[in-house]
């Protein structure tokens, strides 16, 4: 009998030893890293691979940290990534831009394809700009996952804070690449919506556009504040309203046969990183100058630079070798996904919790369960100055 199946046996037995969904979690947890580090070294390469294309976008959203940026990748770097390529079972191509602007997207495509055949290979997220019926057949049979992220069910709402789009054309576009895609394509489509302050009245209506678009999933995101001026923006300024609202989303996604999904305020009691964080051993990013991290919440930390150090000298490094043992990364302290909803780490981007300015936002909202700030919530915040509610 194999030490696998040995494992696999064990852990049957204690699951139905244990009592509580928190222990049934921390055990699959645990059996996910033996399992890993049982495979041999050439099955042990990412799962998830995130090769980030470039950082350029088609438009200026108001929550978007990254307008300066509009770098891309060098096409020949995507050569040093053949092995990873290879094994993974799924290819993300999102990064911190809009993926279907890199003029060589197609290319990538194809040597993607040709080096790894398998169903479903791809995570990509888009803003929805340049979707077409003929993006929907040249990804046909190959999307393990396509999230849309439109961020506002109205044209007033969408026009204001999606920069440089317009509502009634971007709908537009998602509705003839969903009608070219297949019954089984579509249901792997999801539109994204990340809630603040200001356009969580939106939220209801927004399932309702999934279901005139026929796609099948909403997923609710709340904003991680990146700029110390955009704190009245924050969901901790409207837990109660924001709840309601989505309340309301998940009884019209009932009705409408729409999955929504969405974290909730006063619901959470958190995960120990330690435990639960699969990312080091599934998942790694790459962004466009080859730069790596262990997930998208982890900041401006690096663990080696992919395209001049060699995939695997980063992979198998002692950076990665460590965080599988333990979250040392401070954002692992900290970490967006698994401390609770109410606390405010969840709710700032770990490239703006290392920085003294963060330290007046801890001051400002007093204490993690703290009902948020009075001002922010009405847009008079002082902290944050008098442009914050526009978004500037």
């Amino acid at each position: 009998m194999s030490t696998l199946h040995t494992l696999d046996r064990s852990l049957r037995f204690l699951l139905r030893q244990v009592t509580t969904p928190r222990q049934r979690q921390d055990l699959k947890a645990l059996a996910h890293r033996w399992r890993w580090e049982m495979r041999p070294d050439h099955l042990k390469y990412p799962d998830k691979l995130h090769i980030f294309l470039t950082t350029t976008c088609n438009l200026r959203c108001v929550i978007c940290r990254d307008h300066q940026y509009h770098d891309q990748i060098n096409f020949e770097n995507i050569y040093k990534l053949a092995q990873p390529i290879r094994h993974a079972r799924v290819i993300g191509l999102t990064g911190w831009g809009e993926v279907f602007v890199y003029p060589r997207l197609d290319d990538v495509l194809d040597y993607i394809f040709s080096l790894n055949h398998r169903p479903h290979l791809l995570n990509i997220s888009t803003n929805g700009t340049l979707l077409s019926a003929d993006k929907a057949r040249k990804l046909a049979g190959r999307l393990d996952s396509l999230v849309i992220s439109l961020n506002a069910a109205s044209a007033e709402v969408y026009n204001r804070d999606m920069r440089g789009g317009d509502f009634t054309r971007t709908t537009d576009h998602v509705a003839q690449f969903m009608d070219a895609l297949d019954l089984d394509d579509r249901q792997r489509v999801t539109l994204s919506f990340v809630a603040h302050r200001d356009n969580i009245s939106d939220i209801p209506e927004f399932v309702r556009l999934a279901a005139r678009l026929h796609v099948p999933r909403v997923h609710v995101q709340h904003y991680i504040i990146n700029r110390v001026d955009h704190i009245p923006l924050s969901l901790l300024n409207v837990k109660e309203a924001y709840n309601r609202q989505v309340d309301l989303a998940r009884e019209a996604g009932r009705e409408l046969n729409v999955e929504v999904s969405a974290r909730k305020f006063f619901e959470e009691t958190g995960k120990n990183p330690d435990i639960a964080c699969r990312f080091p051993f599934e998942e790694i990013y790459i962004e466009v100058d080859g730069k790596a991290s262990p997930c998208c919440f982890s900041g401006a930390y690096s663990m080696g630079n992919v395209y001049e150090e060699g995939f695997d000298a980063v992979w198998f490094g002692p950076k990665y070798q460590k965080l599988r043992k333990i979250r040392y990364l401070p954002a692992c302290k900290t970490c967006n996904v698994y401390v609770p909803f109410d606390n405010v780490d969840t709710h700032f981007s770990a490239f703006l919790r290392p920085t003294p300015e963060y330290q007046k936002v801890l001051a400002h909202f007093a204490a993690p369960g703290s009902g948020g700030c009075a001002s922010c919530a009405g847009g008079g915040c002082s902290l944050a100055g008098p442009d914050a509610a526009k978004g500037q």
